[in-house]
C-alpha cells in the first residue's frame, strides 16, 4: 500500500520522509477512506505535529478530473504553498452499512489527497483552507 500511496511523490521527497511519518500517513488516510462510507467525500485536518512538522490536509471522494488543480489553486489564492501533496487514486471496495466484512457492494475509484503544510503554518490558516 505504502509503494502505491506514494507513487506520484519524487524520490527525493519520498527519501527524506521518516518511515514512521509515511505509515501514520497512509494509516490516517485508510481510516478516512472507511469513515467516508457512501458519502460523496470526507476531509479532515490533522494539527501540526501529528503527520509532520506542519499541519496537513486529508481528503478523499470520488475521483474525478481537475480535482488536483482546484485543491491547489485553493490553495494559491491563500498564499499558502505546500510541502508536498500525494495523490493516489486507489480502487475500493465499498462495504453496506451495517455488513460484516465479506459483503461487497462494489468498487469505486477514489482519489486519495493529502496535502503537507509547510511547519509557519498555523492549524487556524490550514482549517479555513480545509473548509
Amino acid at each position: 500500500m505504502c509503494s502505491r500511496y506514494f507513487e506520484g511523490l519524487s524520490a527525493d521527497r519520498y527519501a527524506a520522509l521518516a518511515e514512521d511519518r509515511k505509515l501514520a500517513m497512509v494509516a490516517a488516510h485508510m481510516d478516512l477512506s472507511r469513515r467516508r462510507g457512501h458519502n460523496s467525500s470526507i476531509s479532515r485536518l490533522a494539527p501540526a505535529g501529528e503527520l509532520g512538522d506542519g499541519p496537513a490536509i486529508q481528503y478523499v471522494g470520488d475521483d474525478m478530473p481537475q480535482l488536483v488543480e482546484a485543491v491547489l489553486a485553493t490553495l494559491a489564492r491563500a498564499r499558502m504553498e505546500p510541502e508536498f501533496v500525494v495523490h493516489p487514486v486507489l480502487r475500493t471496495v465499498v462495504q453496506p452499512a451495517h455488513s460484516t466484512e465479506d459483503t461487497r457492494v462494489g468498487e469505486r475509484a477514489e482519489s486519495w489527497i493529502h496535502i503537507g503544510l509547510p511547519a509557519h503554518c498555523s492549524d487556524a490558516q490550514a482549517q479555513v483552507i480545509a473548509d
